[in-house]
């Protein structure tokens, strides 16, 4: 599943997928506004068909973050 992660993110910021680790973040990555975030979200809502709340969507600013989210939504990975 975290591959999958990585790849979906590599894909949606079309940027190599070595670059996504857990440094990866808002700050790091210049293309990664407010309005990018927000498509993200929906993106991934849709790609592993869940749902985040409000304030699962502010904490996800980070790859690690991500991750911690969706395994929570996800379950079993």
């Amino acid at each position: 599943m975290e591959d999958q992660l990585k790849e979906f993110l590599a894909d949606f910021f079309d940027i190599d997928v070595k670059s996504i680790n857990d440094d990866f973040s808002q700050v790091s990555h210049g293309d990664w506004d407010s309005m990018t975030h927000l498509r993200m979200i929906t993106a991934l809502e849709n790609e592993f068909s869940m749902k985040f709340t409000m304030a699962e969507i502010q904490q996800m600013t980070t790859y690690r973050a991500i991750k911690e989210k969706v395994r929570n939504n996800v379950g079993g990975w």
